[in-house]
């Protein structure tokens, strides 16, 4: 409050007593994110009581690791946590780069990366790009990607672009389900190269546990940061 045209004043917070006719106190203090008045059933009062995950049910994303691309045609993330259902990797710190013509894949491990499983793979995906390095509408194309059973496609490295986006592998430690990816990229070129953003999906065919993924092109990434993360 403002005391005598005063702006001083002193603000006071209150603990939040809050419970169901049949139910314990919950004590709720200043500050505390995540309660929702929360359902205790139709004999019951409702309480406030702490969401999962924070509140809301988003999503925790958690950092495992993280590989810089120098000079090399693979990159493997072995020893991978079992605990969490769902593993997204970002192509990040200025883009992946990689030379004109080199395909990138994905492949995975069962035995954290002594050997990376190089058949039974199905994936589809598309681009739409611009065939100049200033786009407009009569520059931009789209094209699709071939299937492959050797590993998931990502793209076809396309002049001296950089490439950035998000790749997403879900049930990578869940023996009874296909591990399945999918993938938002965007390459962006410089001077005449080409502008484009590239999409799919894809699975592995055989249900397995999956403890090492390895990113593999035909040629050496020259740059960038890929990191890793755990979701739960």
């Amino acid at each position: 409050m403002a005391l005598n045209n005063s702006v001083n004043h002193q603000v006071t917070q209150y603990n939040t007593l809050t419970g169901a006719a049949s139910n314990l106190i919950n004590n709720v203090s200043p500050g505390q994110a995540g309660w929702v008045l929360t359902s205790n059933g139709l004999s019951a009062q409702p309480s406030y009581q702490p969401v999962p995950n924070g509140g809301g049910g988003v999503p925790i994303y958690t950092f495992i690791s993280s590989l810089d691309f120098t000079n090399t045609t693979t990159m493997d993330f072995i020893n991978i946590d079992n605990t969490y259902s769902q593993l997204r990797f970002i192509l990040g710190n200025g883009g992946m780069g990689l030379a004109s013509g080199s395909t990138l894949q994905m492949r995975v491990s069962t035995d954290n990366g002594a050997t990376f499983i190089a058949s039974g793979y199905q994936c589809q995906g598309s681009e739409v790009l611009s065939t100049s390095g200033t786009p407009t509408p009569s520059t931009w194309i789209k094209a699709d990607f071939d299937n492959s059973s050797t590993g998931i496609n990502l793209f076809l490295a396309s002049g001296a672009n950089l490439y950035q986006g998000i790749i997403d592998v879900f049930s990578p430690a869940t023996a009874d389900n296909l591990v399945t990816f999918e993938y938002d990229i965007y390459n962006q070129g410089g001077g005449t190269s080409k502008n484009g953003r590239l999409a799919g999906l894809g699975y592995y065919s055989v249900p397995a546990d999956v403890n090492a993924i390895r990113f593999v092109a035909g040629a050496n990434f020259t740059s960038g940061t890929i990191y890793m993360y755990g979701v739960s």
